[in-house]
């Protein structure tokens, strides 16, 4: 028989009862209430898309499903406060990718989206949509342009380093627009702004500007996508109006402290992949304009991993990488 020493002996040990203590946390999660972090202010996408997956997963669990809202700084003090949280499953980060592949290209963040958060599942997939005060007196995107080319116009987005900000930055050097970025805490209170003509144009996404699409106080100039979407058919996207290359959507999917054991992310993957495909929750996020799309914590983490590199590139390009 193969002698082991004894140290070595005490190693495998302990290995082996972490390794059946990770699979009886896996198995008994959850014992307690959960928390998800939104980087974004009450009202806008991101918001009601984490309390409609946090509701059904209340049900599904049996646990109390919190959502936390952590405005500020395009979404990296949420995922912060995520990525220092012990590894247990109970803080969760409902992220964009503004908070995870954009802003490590933009700016120093506290945490590394890779090395500090784990990737669980993206959950949904929306269109972006450019809108316009009445004041503006715009209807489309081609008006926009022909009526603002060569001049200086304000624009906002939910916050520094959002896809949103990012688009907009794009679309001003093809456009030969020459737009000045306001940042705001979430797409809540920008759609405020745009509404009562404080600014004249936002970039947000469909879910946070339906409630104003149905009042008519504001313009939907046009969306970013494919195709259009089901919920603004008569507005026409921007590759109709001129723009091919503007197709982007956004993400939004669950992560975890790194630290997490991988079987009990896997749980919650499980879970979170469950409360989505529910009939009821598809059914809420096509009222709000978002298509569910679930993925495995490997895929998912790919996603993240690619996007960085892609990110990286198109922002150094327009000269807004960090120093």
């Amino acid at each position: 028989m193969r002698f082991i020493p004894s140290v070595a002996r005490r190693n495998v040990l302990a290995a082996a009862a972490l390794l059946l203590a990770t699979a009886a946390s896996a198995q008994t999660w959850p014992s307690k209430p959960i928390r998800i972090l939104v980087g974004f202010a009450p009202g806008g996408a991101t918001d009601l898309i984490a309390r409609a997956v946090a509701n059904r997963l209340s049900r599904d669990l049996g646990q109390t499903v919190l959502v936390e809202n952590r405005a500020g700084a395009g979404g990296t003090l949420a995922a912060d406060v995520v990525a220092k949280a012990p590894g247990d499953g109970y803080t969760m980060l409902l992220g964009d990718p503004s908070s995870i592949t954009i802003n490590p290209s933009m700016m120093k963040l506290p945490y590394d989206p890779v090395r500090d958060l784990a990737a669980v599942a993206q959950v949904v997939s929306m269109p972006m949509v450019l809108v316009a005060s009445h004041k503006l007196g715009v209807k489309n995107v081609r008006e926009l342009v022909a009526q603002q080319s060569g001049k200086l116009i304000h624009f906002g987005t939910p916050g520094t380093g959002t896809i949103q900000h990012l688009v907009m930055a794009d679309f001003a050097r093809a456009s030969g627009v020459q737009f000045t970025h306001a940042p705001y805490r979430g797409g809540a209170p920008l759609v405020t702004d745009v509404v009562g003509g404080h600014i004249p144009l936002g970039m947000l996404t469909v879910p946070t500007i339906l409630p104003m699409m149905q009042a008519g106080t504001l313009v939907p100039l046009g969306t970013m996508g494919k195709t259009r979407t089901a919920l603004l058919p008569e507005v026409p996207t921007f590759a109709e109006s001129g723009f091919p290359q503007f197709t982007q959507e956004i993400w939004q999917g669950f992560f975890v402290p790194a630290s997490t054991p991988r079987p009990l992310v896997d749980a919650i993957a499980r879970a979170l992949h469950k409360a989505v495909q529910t009939p009821e929750v598809e059914k809420k996020m096509g009222e709000l304009g978002a298509s569910v799309v679930t993925s495995n914590p490997p895929e998912f983490q790919a996603m993240v991993i690619d996007e960085i590199v892609s990110w990286a590139r198109i922002i150094k390009q327009l000269g807004l990488d960090r120093p």
